[in-house]
Formats: structure tokens, sequence, C-alpha cells
């Protein structure tokens, strides 16, 4: 509530023609709606969606965001969902809204890392948090399962984790998973915490498969990485990152909570070389999809919408 004022009142001050908040997690829409000024609303994460795949305590942080969040959605009008995943959640829970539908964009820079180079045959890749919406522990379950039907492949397999908190307590889901992934693979697990994304960008493309097991994920930006640098994305069905894979056909879906065919799937594809001409295609197939200028058009787009509407309302 004070945050939402205080980011409002000094938002009013700029005198914007209209305001655009990105996401519902922390005070941005409710203090973008709290203006009073035309407001478009950005969605992804939908607590209303995490919440009912993983239900958290009665009282905890994720029922309150979800309240705010209903607070939100109730008073927009203009949505902006960045996956037909999202989209229709959000047509169902909120009939009301105006949607459009726009996904994320990626970092330019991308384009000049080349899909080329050397792989390590046998190296995954897993990028994100480590929190059970991420799978963490279906990937462990999988390597467990090739472990012992496929113990000499196994010996082969390497996996790199980008995103792990180096202080997380031992009690912990992270602290937990990294130690069981630790038992499991020795020095073949490589930790290198949050680093630069066009660093990350260099060191997936030397790795052949990235590994995107969640349980629920609207998005997944780090699908779009590894397809643009030329890393074969494993993502579950049920999400939104399936939309990406299945848009660039570069990639494959598995069924959620499936660690059997995970594991099958990661045999078929770690030690299997890149097809140069599938890589190029796919990443021509995501800039022309959701390369920067296309996505800044899409929002030009709305909000000349958004301002058109305000200008007939002002004349009547």
């Amino acid at each position: 509530y004070f945050d939402a004022r205080r980011i409002s009142a000094y938002v009013r001050k700029l005198k914007p023609d209209l305001v655009h908040a990105h996401g519902t997690e922390d005070a941005y829409a409710l203090a973008a709606q709290a203006t009073g000024l035309p407001c478009v609303l950005t969605v992804q994460g939908c607590y209303f969606i995490i919440n009912r795949e993983l239900p958290p305590r009665l009282f905890s942080r994720g029922r309150v965001i979800q309240g705010t969040e209903w607070l939100a959605l109730r008073r927009a009008k203009h949505v902006v969902a960045k996956s037909s995943y999202v989209n229709n959640e959000l047509k169902k829970e909120f009939p009301h809204l105006c949607l459009h539908e726009i996904p994320n964009t990626f970092d330019p820079r991308l384009l000049g890392i080349s899909i080329h180079g050397p792989r390590r045959m046998g190296h995954l890749a897993f990028v994100g948090t480590i929190v059970e919406r991420k799978g963490v522990h279906i990937l462990r379950q999988a390597l467990e399962i090739i472990r012992s039907e496929y113990s000499e492949s196994f010996l082969k397999i390497h996996l790199h984790i980008f995103g792990d908190r180096p202080d997380a307590l031992a009690g912990s889901y992270e602290g937990r998973e990294k130690q069981a992934l630790g038992d499991l693979l020795g020095k073949r697990l490589i930790l290198h915490q949050t680093i630069q994304g066009t660093q990350l960008a260099q060191e997936l493309s030397t790795i052949p498969v990235l590994v995107a097991p969640s349980l629920e994920e609207m998005f997944g930006n780090q699908v779009i990485e590894a397809i643009m640098v030329g890393t074969w994305p494993i993502v579950t069905e049920q999400t939104a990152m399936a939309e990406n894979v299945k848009v660039a056909s570069f990639g494959c879906c598995v069924a959620q909570k499936d660690p059997k065919q995970l594991a099958r799937t990661v045999l078929s594809k770690v030690f299997e070389p890149l097809v140069p001409s599938e890589a190029t295609k796919a990443r021509t197939t995501i800039l022309a999809r959701m390369g920067p200028e296309v996505v800044a058009q899409g929002h030009l787009k709305v909000y000349q919408e958004v301002e058109g509407n305000r200008q007939v309302a002002f004349l009547r």
C-alpha cells in the first residue's frame, strides 16, 4: 500500500501520457493504476496459476501476492500476456481484460555468438533458480535412472547449473538438491551461480543440451537464449516453454513429472552433434517472431490503441 502510494506520486510528477507496469509481483501494477493515468500491465508470472500447481502455506508470501495480483487484474483493462498459455489462462479467469499477446524479446548481442563452435559432448545445462517449480528434483531423478540403467553413458555426463545461490541453507530445497546432485555427479557437477547474460550465452553455446523440466513456466527466457545459440532445449509440456520449442521446431518436449522419459530424451541428445542448418533456421524463426524490433512494434501498437481510446473518451 505504502509502496504503491509513494511510486504513483513520483510517477505523476513525471507527467507521462501512459504508464506501463511490468509484472504483478511487487507494488508496480498497483502503483501504475494508482496514478489514474492510462495504464498497460504486463503479466508473465501469474500467482493464481503458480499457486494452483504448487499450493503455498495458508499464510505465505505466495498467498499475499495472489491477492494483490487479483486486485490489479480485476482493475486492469489492457494487459500484455507473454505467451498463449498465459493469454488463455487470463481469458478464463479475467474475461473482462483486453489481452495483447507479445512475447519477451532477447538480447540482440546473442546474434553475435556463433552456433558453429565446438560443443562439449555429454554436457547438460540447467538455467534458473533452484526451486521446486523449476523441477530440479525431476532432473536429479532422471540422472539417477541414467546411472542405474546406462552406467557407461552416465560417467560421461556433466551438469552445469547457472543461477544457484552459494548461501543456500543445507535444509532448504536448493541445499538438499545440490547436495544430492553433488553426491551423484561429484566433480561433474559445475555450479556457476549467477553470471552476466552474454557470458551465460557464451557458455551455453558450448553445451549441446539445455534441460528445463519445470512443473510450471509462463515463458522461459532461458529456452529462447538456448535456441539462439544452438543449444537443444528439452522442456516440459503444459508450459509456455513448449510453445516456443514448437514454434522454432528446435528442441523437444517431455511429459510433466516423468523422470524416465526425461532420462531417455537426455541420452538421445546429449551426445548427438548439432545440425547447423536446423539451428540456423530456428534462430531465424525466433528473430522473426520476437526480435527486439518486432516486440517494440507490438508494444507501440498497444500504446497507440490505449492513447486512441483515451482521446475518443475525452472528445465524448
